[in-house]
């Protein structure tokens, strides 16, 4: 987490993880099966917490908001908060979106939310899947903008892009 994967060798993690070689190899093929590990670990638990932080939002389009923006500080203070930086990031990124190319877990939390939004009718019938996938690839394309704007100016962009959204996709 804090140089990164190209630049810590698995000696550096097995001396701060204070276990032995063998006990690393007896989990895990290398290095970069270890990081995989990781960074599915850390995404599984970063989409558990947005579960959970997201249920008592009754109103699809507050709920939708309420998402993105707790996503965005998420990955903030996970990243930027915890002493790694965006570099670490931008890895753990990239090897997720290899193990979840479709990042299949994000999107089935906005299904839902734009289902929900359906039977409300508050957003038009028949598109929450395909809404959903294009909710989260905006937001993975500007995931690493928002992370690095203040929270506040972070917060004002998600809010007009994700109002030209919720425009788009309301009934």
């Amino acid at each position: 987490m804090q140089f990164g994967f190209k630049k810590t060798s698995l000696d550096d993690i097995i001396r701060v993880a204070q276990v032995g070689k063998g006990t690393v190899y007896k989990f895990f093929k290398n290095k970069e099966d270890l990081f995989q590990c990781m960074a599915e670990v850390m995404y599984e638990k970063m989409y558990a917490h947005l579960q959970s932080a997201i249920v008592s939002e009754s109103n699809p389009e507050e709920k939708l908001l309420l998402y993105v923006r707790l996503r965005i500080r998420y990955t903030r203070e996970y990243f930027l908060v915890k002493g790694s930086n965006m570099m670490v990031f931008s890895e753990l990124k990239a090897v997720y979106n290899q193990i979840s190319p479709n990042n299949s877990r994000e999107v089935a939390i906005l299904s839902e939310i734009m289902n929900r939004g359906e039977r409300r009718e508050v957003f038009k019938q028949g598109n929450s899947q395909s809404n959903a996938r294009l909710i989260s690839q905006i937001i993975n394309r500007f995931e690493t903008r928002w992370c690095q704007m203040s929270i506040e100016e972070a917060e004002s962009e998600i809010n007009e892009l994700m109002t030209l959204v919720l425009e788009g996709v309301k009934a």
